[in-house]
């Protein structure tokens, strides 16, 4: 006896028809007159002006600003990086290093990796990407945003990868080590 395959051509027609038909309707929706979707701007996740006098962004990072790191972060959970000033820009002659004038401590060295930064957004927010965020631990558990100038300059700051963007919703993603971070304080390569 033959198999009657009649009946599956027509019931992956039918399917197919109706999934058609459902992306028509989606389609048609997002034409309807005075309804228009538009593309976010590109601003901070979470808008923190400085105080008054102070100089740089949200985060109290200038424009002259580096972050400066020993190695890559390559497949380490998390890196420390210091912020620093260059003061020669890499050559051939001094095998792409660059020398920087470290902020925390006034140490002047040289330097294989830096990387200057901006606030994150919204679209940054994607698992894997490289951040930088303030190592100070504030409540719950969850590490924030410098809040003055002396401390964005004198304490330490870390890069990562973000693991987990579930609890956003909440105001923080969290990194690799489990860390969980304040959406006020990540920052990315620019």
């Amino acid at each position: 006896m033959k198999p009657n395959y009649g009946f599956k051509k027509t019931y992956v027609f039918a399917l197919t028809a109706l999934m058609l038909i459902a992306l028509g309707i989606g389609i048609a929706g997002c034409s309807v007159p005075g309804f228009v979707i538009q593309t976010p701007a590109i601003e901070p996740i979470v808008q923190v002006t400085p105080p008054a006098g102070a100089t740089g962004d949200m985060h109290f990072i200038q424009a002259d600003d580096y972050f400066i790191f020993d190695e890559p972060l390559g497949q380490n959970p998390w890196n420390r990086v210091w912020l620093g000033k260059m003061q020669t820009a890499p050559t051939p002659e001094t095998q792409n290093k660059a020398k920087f004038l470290f902020v925390q401590n006034g140490a002047s060295e040289w330097v294989t990796y830096w990387v200057k930064t901006r606030p994150a957004v919204s679209s940054d927010l994607v698992l894997g990407k490289e951040v930088y965020f303030f190592d100070n631990m504030g409540d719950a558990d969850i590490y924030v945003a410098p809040t003055s100038n002396n401390e964005a300059r004198t304490y330490d700051w870390a890069q990562s990868r973000i693991t987990d963007t579930s609890e956003a919703y909440r105001g923080f993603i969290t990194v690799g080590g489990g860390y969980k971070i304040s959406l006020s304080n990540l920052r990315v390569a620019i």
